[in-house]
């Protein structure tokens, strides 16, 4: 048993690819430790990197390492439109939210993946960055049985049914939520 743990823990150091899912499918564990050497390696260690400092809340870092990318596969493009939103949000840039925006309207205009659980939540990002909140509350709706109950989605649906003048029901989506950092947010929000 020591000498199988040991071979699987020498192939799994050994072998970028192993290094590169076992930081995915850990959640983001040791991802600045081995994410970094696998950039020019696996294409998909830049995105997850990024990914892993948007959920850090480090918007700078992110939008550092993705500045040269090119947008090339539905992830992409919703890594690139957040980076954006979030960064149009901080700053009031027009320009950010429209890149935003763009990005999110590939995805979720793909025939491909417009009935995608992503696709959905990239439509209804843009139609609400486009400020169409009954348009995009529709297609919050059409997942809203899926994801109803993870905090991303209450806390994008409820900002949203409030943005669209329906404060009441926004507020008591709002209320559900659990993460404490939803809930700061929250406070500001509400205080705003």
């Amino acid at each position: 048993q020591e000498l199988t743990n040991s071979f699987n823990e020498k192939l799994r150091n050994e072998n970028d690819l192993l290094r590169h899912n076992t930081v995915v499918f850990t959640g983001g564990e040791k991802a600045l430790q081995v994410l970094p050497s696998l950039i020019d390696k696996i294409p998909e260690a830049k995105l997850n990197l990024a990914i892993y400092y948007l959920r850090l809340g480090e918007i700078d870092a992110a939008a550092e390492l993705m500045e040269e990318f090119e947008a090339n596969s539905p992830e992409s493009h919703i890594v690139l439109g957040t980076i954006h939103a979030e960064i149009g949000q901080m700053t009031g840039s027009e320009e950010d939210i429209q890149r935003s925006q763009k990005h999110f309207d590939v995805v979720g205009n793909s025939p491909n993946e417009c009935d995608t659980i992503p696709g959905r939540l990239s439509m209804a990002s843009s139609l609400f960055l486009q400020q169409n909140y009954n348009d995009a509350i529709e297609v919050f709706d059409s997942v809203k049985r899926i994801l109803g109950n993870t905090d991303d989605f209450k806390w994008n649906y409820g900002v949203c049914l409030a943005a669209s003048g329906n404060y009441e029901d926004g507020l008591d989506v709002l209320m559900t939520l659990s993460q404490e950092s939803f809930k700061s947010d929250l406070s500001m929000w509400i205080a705003k």
